[in-house]
């Protein structure tokens, strides 16, 4: 376990930031990850599949749990980097160990696709937030790793972030997320 694993900032802020600035936090805004931490709940055996804008595949928190086989890339962009995605990834998977007292939620999970011949835990990423993309490719995401057993979706839907606006998924990938929950809560 890594020294600052559970006492780290964002597992538990137990002070007041006050610099001034509009990140101001209070104690006790956290991600509450200390207690699944503490309880040695770490998401193994748990697959994840984050759709975003991708992930860094050269962060230090996430490399060691990368899996770039297994990544879907809606984007015209060669890359699979993504500021958005790299920081969802890492709230759910950094893998830790590295003594930058990042730790995620679930830090046994491998990032960026999940291999089912021998049952290895992990995350896909699949790069489409923040890019144009159609509803029929947001459900084919959905579905594509529907029979491959993931059990979380992560899904960053809406418009870009001004702090006024929402939004969601387009009425096909609703309609992917309701079979995804029939079929998955009959296995």
């Amino acid at each position: 376990m890594e020294p600052c694993e559970i006492d780290g900032y964002s597992n538990n802020n137990v002070i007041q930031i006050s610099d001034g600035s509009v990140s101001d936090t209070s104690a006790g805004y956290d991600n509450n990850f200390g207690p699944l931490l503490a309880a040695n709940i770490r998401g193994q055996n748990i697959q994840v599949m984050v759709l975003d804008d991708g992930l860094d595949p050269n962060h230090g928190d996430l490399r060691p749990n990368l899996n770039s086989d297994y990544i879907l890339n809606f984007s015209r962009e060669q890359s699979i980097s993504g500021h958005h995605g790299t920081a969802c990834a890492g709230l759910i998977a950094a893998a830790g160990g590295n003594y930058n007292c990042i730790v995620g939620g679930a830090p046994l999970a491998k990032l960026g696709g999940w291999l089912s011949r021998n049952k290895t835990h992990s995350i896909s990423v699949v790069k489409m937030i923040g890019y144009p993309t159609t509803a029929s490719q947001e459900a084919e995401a959905l579905m594509s790793f529907l029979t491959r057993g993931i059990h979380v979706y992560s899904n960053s839907w809406g418009p870009a972030d001004d702090g006024y606006s929402t939004g969601g998924p387009p009425l096909m990938s609703i309609q992917a997320i309701k079979k995804g929950v029939t079929a998955v809560s009959h296995d």
